[in-house]
């Protein structure tokens, strides 16, 4: 309950100023929604909003590992 509250205060602040979507992906990654969570990563390495080297040594990106969306994207940034 407590991550969903995060994401809810994060979600609210981010209608007013610049969330990272790495952020947001993190959250969703705490509470398995793995499809959500590639999609702020994806909107992440598209708007160029963060340090998208990282993604594959990331320990908190860790449960993407194997993902086909995960995979692709770290093709697309040539990691």
């Amino acid at each position: 309950e407590e991550a969903r509250d995060v994401l809810r205060t994060l979600e609210e602040l981010s209608q007013s100023t610049f969330v990272s979507p790495y952020h947001l992906a993190f959250v969703h990654i705490g509470l398995g929604d793995y499809e959500r969570a590639l999609d702020h990563l994806e909107h992440a390495v598209t708007e160029r909003s963060g340090a998208a080297y990282g993604i594959r040594a990331s320990f908190l990106l860790k449960p993407l590992h194997g993902h086909p969306r995960f995979e692709t994207l770290v093709r697309r940034i040539n990691l």
